[in-house]
């Protein structure tokens, strides 16, 4: 019938509050072979918070609202706690007899991060505001641990991550010239409260210029 194809959670919090919203923007991929398509339906829980969204016949995206009062806010390593909150989204189909056609699971933390690129006296600023405090940014460019990606584990990047905390970092920049880390990295950096700079891949390398 259908599969969740993707899940993108989108955090805002409330000014100056504790009271956090999360956008949840589903799509979903039909197989083509029902005809006529029918209603699927979306169950999404978040914490304790439940919501139900319709995606009508036809359609292939819906986006849920969750509102999570006196939220736990998540912070960065030396700014607070990093509390990570249960992500459930299940994509069903059918009234009478429910049948469910997939599942995605995260954990993650309720958070604003933006960047502040105010002009000033000498030209814009540039700073990264968590929940709309300024954070003093401390990094590092974080490579590939080894050659053989498939040596990696999670308890290996575990000890590089609580390294970079050693070493008084909260942030960790993904090179553009390496790859896209496994879930494990991400999860991990959550937990510890590690920001992470993601570039684009391949953003380092050279280009020819010239057509075509």
């Amino acid at each position: 019938t259908a599969r969740l194809n993707s899940v993108r959670p989108l955090v805002s919090v409330e000014p100056g509050g504790t009271t956090a919203r999360v956008a949840v923007h589903i799509d979903v991929e039909r197989s083509g072979l029902e005809v006529p398509e029918s209603a699927l339906t979306v169950q999404v829980r978040l914490g304790d918070v439940h919501a139900t969204a319709v995606i009508a016949a036809g359609a292939t995206s819906t986006v849920v609202d969750v509102v999570v009062a006196d939220a736990a806010l998540w912070w960065p390593v030396g700014y607070g706690k990093q509390p990570l909150y249960d992500l459930d989204v299940t994509l069903e189909h059918g009234t009478e007899q429910v049948a469910e056609l997939g599942t995605w699971h995260r954990r993650i933390g309720l958070r604003t991060v933006e960047l502040d690129t105010t002009p000033d006296d000498v030209g814009t600023a540039f700073t990264l505001r968590v929940n709309g405090q300024p954070v003093f940014v401390r990094g590092a460019n974080w490579i590939p641990d080894d050659h053989l990606l498939t040596r990696l584990t999670r308890d290996r990047l575990a000890r590089r991550i609580n390294q970079a905390i050693g070493a008084n970092l909260n942030l960790l920049r993904v090179w553009g010239g390496g790859i896209y880390e496994s879930e494990d990295f991400y999860e991990l950096c959550d937990e510890a409260g590690v920001m992470v700079w993601q570039d684009f891949p391949l953003a380092c390398a050279a280009y020819p210029e010239e057509e075509p």
